[in-house]
């Protein structure tokens, strides 16, 4: 079993790289304890197990390691960033609190607004009182604030007629988004409340002046409700202001705001305000009603008692209706397990976890087969849909049968990678939040990946970006800020490379899977390794640490 020192971490970087510099001075850590840290280097000493309740289309699996020295990994927790690192219980709990009272809140809110509004009256008479009433009511503000907000998509059971309904507002919320595109062109006219009086309303007193080639909007256009057409200029504006932004942070040097196409009626989205949708739930029935605007009792599969207070979302994929609300969610309590892993990310294993425990775990190894085959289910068919495509003159009904069934299947695969990729997503998430308090994960920039390697194929590439890193970490935070757990993102400079035994590098390790230290004979798993080098070094200071979300 190896070991490493404190004096091994501070070695100087010498010009062939053979050491890396580990500064741990800064943190005061003096005396005994400063001078030997003993670790386990995390190598095959058991074998792997597969665990029972979570095994799916990926392999998930665990194993457990022994230290030979009395001391342990345990002691990386001496260090005084890392006790900083865990969620504060007290802030959870408030956030508890204010979910589980906001009933009660809501109904006071209500009480004092009327207060308000009565002694307004005599206000010279009331003022004091009024001040008294406002300040409470910023207390209770406050206190909303607190509380976890979260969207939700729920899905939607539209009939024939429906569905052709819903089709016909996306149409023409397109056109709405197109004509304000166009606009925005010739004018450099992006505010929603200028757009609103050319595009939206039928009648108006001000004087419509429209660019070249343009005009006021045809008859069929106001069959869909007006709060629609108007959301989607405000999502057109809110598009401008964004690429603005970027460009002024240097993010982009330019941008071009695109016009939306029919082809991607699938995926666009229209907004109903709150004060004309409602749920209606129905006694002793799975499914509730939803209605909207122009659009009356929609069946839905949602939880029951939901209700809507905010903008909701309408949206197509792949040929499903779903509707995306927002609600208060409540925190889980918080449990304090006092536990730390950090993971590596990677390609072959999605994710390799090392604790301060000693153990391992490595989640989603057998996902690229299934992927891969799903990947070329989705080629196969879209190789049959191009060559229908590719066919000059006129085309039999069969071959537009043939067209339509490759459609379908194109679909199916890539909705189907899609829910495998979640499917992978949520349950790493699950299994970490409920195993440990502090989770530290290194960034890892696919798209950056993605750019800089030439040698790498198409197929690596599309492999890389199909596993969403980025979407993990997104989901990993929110999932935390409702467990009370912390996550740290940090750096993972030459982790890969750096030996877990004498912290060497090892620069020839190419896309080997076992790591065999060229200087002290040390061999352990290359995620393995990994993983047990973010630990140590992001628990010793040597790596950087960019946000801690908690």
């Amino acid at each position: 079993m190896g070991r490493f020192r404190l004096d091994d971490l501070s070695a100087s970087h010498s010009k062939n790289k053979e050491h890396v510099c580990f500064p741990l001075s800064k943190f005061g850590i003096e005396g005994e304890t400063s001078k030997f840290v003993y670790a386990s280097s995390l190598d095959t000493l058991e074998p792997l197990c597969n665990l029972p309740s979570l095994m799916s289309w990926f392999q998930f699996q665990t194993q457990s390691n022994s230290v030979r020295s009395s001391r342990s990994l345990q002691e990386l927790e001496v260090f005084p960033h890392v006790k900083k690192w865990p969620r504060d219980a007290v802030v959870h709990q408030e956030k508890c609190a204010a979910f589980d009272q906001k009933a009660e809140r809501a109904r006071t809110i209500s009480d004092y607004k009327a207060t308000i509004n009565i002694l307004k009256v005599n206000s010279e008479e009331h003022a004091s009182d009024i001040e008294a009433a406002k300040h409470v009511l910023k207390q209770f503000d406050k206190e909303e604030k607190l509380m976890v907000r979260r969207m939700r998509k729920y899905r939607l059971f539209p009939t024939s007629e429906q569905r052709k309904r819903l089709r016909q507002f996306m149409g023409t919320c397109r056109w709405t988004y197109n004509e304000g595109v166009a606009h925005f062109r010739k004018t450099n006219v992006y505010k929603a409340e200028s757009l609103r009086d050319l595009y939206v309303t039928q009648t108006t007193r001000k004087v419509r002046e429209y660019p070249e080639d343009m005009g006021p909007p045809p008859e069929w256009v106001f069959e869909t409700p007006k709060n629609f057409r108007y959301n989607t200029l405000r999502k057109f504006q809110s598009n401008v202001k964004s690429a603005f932004s970027n460009n002024k942070n240097g993010n982009i040097a330019k941008f071009k705001i695109n016009f939306k196409s029919k082809k991607d009626s699938r995926f666009f989205t229209f907004c109903e305000d709150a004060k004309d949708a409602k749920i209606t739930h129905v006694a002793g029935e799975s499914r509730a009603l939803l209605s909207i605007s122009k659009m009356k009792n929609i069946p839905i599969r949602c939880d029951p008692g939901l209700s809507i207070s905010n903008e909701i979302q309408i949206t197509n994929n792949n040929g499903f209706w779903y509707v995306v609300i927002s609600r208060f969610v409540r925190p889980s309590d918080n449990v304090n397990l006092g536990r730390t892993v950090a993971l590596d990310p990677g390609l072959k294993a999605f994710m390799t976890g090392a604790d301060l425990c000693g153990n391992a775990v490595r989640i989603g190894r057998g996902n690229r087969d299934h992927l891969e085959n799903l990947r070329n289910r989705a080629a196969d068919a879209q190789r049959r849909m191009s060559e229908i495509k590719n066919i000059c003159g006129h085309r039999t009904g069969k071959q537009w049968k043939t067209f339509a069934r490759a459609k379908r299947a194109f679909d199916c695969a890539t909705a189907k990678m899609k829910n495998c990729v979640k499917e992978l997503h949520y349950q790493t998430c699950a299994y970490l939040t409920k195993h440990y308090n502090t989770i530290v994960l290194p960034i890892f920039s696919s798209m950056q990946m993605v750019k800089k390697s030439i040698a790498r194929n198409h197929t690596y590439n599309k492999m890389l970006l199909g596993l969403k890193h980025f979407q993990f970490r997104e989901l990993l935070r929110a999932k935390c800020e409702l467990m009370g757990k912390s996550l740290v993102v940090c750096s993972e400079m030459y982790t890969s490379q750096t030996c877990g035994h004498c912290s060497r590098l090892h620069l020839k390790l190419g896309n080997k899977d076992v790591f065999e230290c060229p200087h002290c004979n040390h061999v352990a798993g290359r995620d393995v390794n990994a993983a047990f080098n973010i630990l140590r070094f992001t628990c010793a200071g040597s790596l950087a640490v960019h946000t801690i979300h908690r």
